[in-house]
C-alpha cells in the first residue's frame, strides 16, 4: 500500500503504527528490508515497554527508519525521561487514559502533561492525540503542542462515506479540521477557548481504586535493568 501510494506521487512521511508482535512474526530483518523498499519511515508500537523499546530503536536506526515513543498521563517521571531520550524524530503523547477513538471532549490535565513531556524532551517535538476529532480540539492542542495527530474521526469519516465520495468527504474533513476551509476561520463554537477552561479544570477528586502509575520503587528497578542490558539509554 505504501509503495503504491509512493509511486502515485506520496511524499509526506508514513509511519506504521500497531502492536509489536505482528512486526516480531513478520520477521525483524524482513520488516527493515520492506519498509525501506516500500518508502516507510519509522513505527509506533503502541505496547512496546521502554526495556524492548530500548533493542527496537537500535533495529530502527540500522534501517534508518523512526522510532515514535509514547508517553500517557499515567506514564511516571522516571519512565518519561528514558523515553524522551529514545525519541529521535517526536514524541506521541496520549492525551487521556484508555483505548483510541473521537470524543467531546479533551482531558483537563494535559497542560500540566505536555508540561511534564516538555521538561525532558529538550528539542524533539511532542505530537498530542487520542480523542481529537473537531476543529475546536485541533485549535487548542496546536497552542499547547508541537503536533495534533487525528486517527479514529479519518476512519469514521471514511466508513461513513460511500465509495465513490471517500476522497471528496476526506478531504473536506481535513480542510475544516485545519481551517482551510473559509466558514471554518470563522466558526465559534461551545470549544473556542476551551485552552483557558483546560487550564482552569481540575481533576476529579475522586481517588481510582487502581493505579496505572508506576511507582518510585518500580521506576528505580526498571532504571537498574536497563542499564544492565543496554550500558546506558542511547543518545538521539
Amino acid at each position: 500500500m505504501v509503495k503504491d501510494a509512493r509511486s502515485k506521487g506520496l511524499k509526506a512521511p508514513v509511519l506504521l503504527m500497531g502492536y509489536y508482535n505482528p512486526l516480531l512474526s513478520y520477521g525483524e530483518e524482513r520488516l527493515l528490508n520492506d519498509c525501506a523498499d516500500s518508502g516507510v519511515n519509522g513505527f509506533i508500537v503502541v505496547d512496546l515497554p521502554p526495556e524492548e523499546a530500548v533493542s527496537f530503536r537500535k533495529l530502527c536506526n540500522k534501517g534508518q527508519l523512526s522510532y515514535v515513543p509514547l508517553i500517557a498521563p499515567a506514564t511516571s517521571d522516571a519512565r518519561m525521561k528514558i523515553l524522551c531520550q529514545l525519541a529521535d524524530s517526536f514524541i506521541y503523547v496520549v492525551s487521556r487514559q484508555g483505548v483510541t477513538g473521537a470524543l467531546g471532549s479533551l482531558n483537563a490535565n494535559l497542560p500540566e502533561l505536555i508540561s511534564r513531556v516538555k521538561k525532558y524532551s529538550g528539542d524533539k517535538p511532542a505530537a498530542v492525540g487520542f480523542g481529537v476529532s473537531t476543529r475546536e480540539h485541533f485549535q487548542s492542542l496546536a497552542t499547547l503542542s508541537d503536533g495534533v495527530v487525528v486517527g479514529s474521526q479519518i476512519i469514521t469519516t471514511l466508513q461513513k462515506a460511500t465509495p465513490e465520495n471517500r476522497l471528496k468527504d476526506l478531504e473536506e474533513y481535513c480542510a475544516y479540521l485545519g481551517g482551510r476551509r473559509p466558514e471554518a476561520a470563522n466558526e465559534t463554537t461551545r470549544e473556542v477557548g476551551i485552552v483557558e477552561a483546560i487550564a482552569d479544570a481540575k481533576a476529579p477528586e475522586a481517588v481510582p481504586t487502581v493505579s496505572a502509575t508506576i511507582t518510585a520503587e518500580q521506576d528505580s528497578d526498571l532504571v537498574a535493568q536497563l542499564a544492565a542490558m543496554h550500558g546506558k539509554i542511547p543518545e538521539r
